[in-house]
């Protein structure tokens, strides 16, 4: 009884070892500073900031896995749209989402392009620009997501 209960422990152990190795994001590495990029594509969009991080991306086993960076863009103001004229308490509908949609990924070249010149994407199969506004409680009100992985072939 008790080699099985060890094994069973041990067991969960090591697929709980395997699993969180998986999860790990894949480390940005730049040949410019960080803080550079960033910059440039703040002031690029106007954006009262931008964070970029990697991520892994798996929701369905049906679908290939995601290792990408992640750009995130707030409250940028695009040729398209300006996040900043959203209201932040009551959800405004956008009826031409579409439109506005594949208007943000052609202005999202720029920062995409920044990205992909500044950083060694070999370990990535996509990239992913994400214009967004929060509310005033912090939560995504509006977003945009934008994925540019016919970029990185």
């Amino acid at each position: 009884m008790k080699k099985i209960v060890l094994i069973i422990l041990c067991s969960t152990i090591i697929i709980g070892i395997i699993a969180s190795l998986n999860d790990k994001p894949i480390e940005l590495k730049f040949s410019v500073p960080i803080d550079t990029i960033k910059s440039e594509i703040r002031d690029r969009y106007n954006a009262d900031s931008v964070i970029i991080y990697s991520k892994r991306i798996k929701e369905e086993i049906y679908f290939q896995e995601i290792i990408c960076p992640v750009v995130l863009v707030y409250n940028a103001t695009t040729d398209v749209l300006d996040f900043k004229s959203l209201p932040t308490t009551d959800y405004q509908r956008i009826d031409n989402f579409e439109q506005i949609e594949n208007g943000l990924r052609q202005e999202g070249l720029f920062a995409a392009q920044t990205i992909i010149e500044n950083c060694d994407m070999k370990e990535f199969n996509d990239l992913i620009i994400e214009f967004l506004k929060i509310d005033d409680n912090g939560k995504p009100i509006y977003q945009f997501i934008c994925h540019y992985k016919d970029l990185l072939k």
